[in-house]
């Protein structure tokens, strides 16, 4: 059992760190027969992770704030203080989307450097020239209703705004180029998403 399964209840995180969790959690079942041995949560505080991977030992890492597990370490994703392969496993939820675009394929080389064997990476993409649905519209309109209804400007929707969502295919060609066969798998549906985390706000 690790240091966070045992105080954590995934069902009372807000619906969408729920979601994107649960859906690593299942790939990452998908991919292996037993649970990687050890696992690198870069840009969160590994808890909730955790509490789905409870017989893996997650390293979380985060610039800011990795969170208070005595494997928790303090660094930037572009710049990972571990040797080569060093684990089994990465992965790294919602954390594209706040990198500048000049540093995203650094990151995703950085993340590919120190997986022994997999990635999941997942992150908001914006839609292609074809259009489709509109994850900025949504960020914008969110980010307008918690400054109306709590006077405040929220920092990761923001951070949505000033830094373009990544492209799919963009993703797709840097992991390729790092030598991975990449899969990809949609999560979530944008107007049910929009509206729960109204309710959450």
């Amino acid at each position: 059992m690790t240091e966070h399964s045992a105080r954590l209840d995934p069902l009372s995180a807000p619906c969408d760190q729920y979601q994107r969790y649960r859906m690593a959690a299942d790939v990452i079942g998908a991919l292996s027969a037993s649970p990687p041995a050890t696992i690198i949560e870069v840009g969160g505080d590994g808890a909730m992770l955790s509490a789905f991977l409870s017989e893996s030992a997650i390293v979380p890492v985060d610039p800011e704030d990795p969170g208070a597990s005595s494997r928790a370490c303090r660094a930037a994703g572009t710049a990972l203080p571990f040797e080569n392969e060093n684990f089994d496993c990465l992965v790294s939820l919602d954390v594209l989307e706040h990198i500048h675009p000049d540093g995203r394929r650094a990151f995703l080389s950085e993340c590919a450097r120190v997986s022994r064997e997999y990635l999941v990476v997942g992150a908001p993409c914006r839609p292609g020239d074809d259009g489709g649905f509109n994850p900025t519209e949504a960020d914008a309109l969110l980010l307008e209703f918690i400054r109306g209804r709590h006077g405040y400007t929220h920092r990761f929707f923001a951070e949505h705004l000033t830094h373009p969502l990544p492209l799919e295919e963009d993703l797709v060609a840097n992991l390729e180029a790092e030598g991975f066969t990449v899969r990809t798998l949609p999560n979530g549906y944008l107007p049910n998403w929009a509206l729960l985390m109204g309710l959450h706000y």
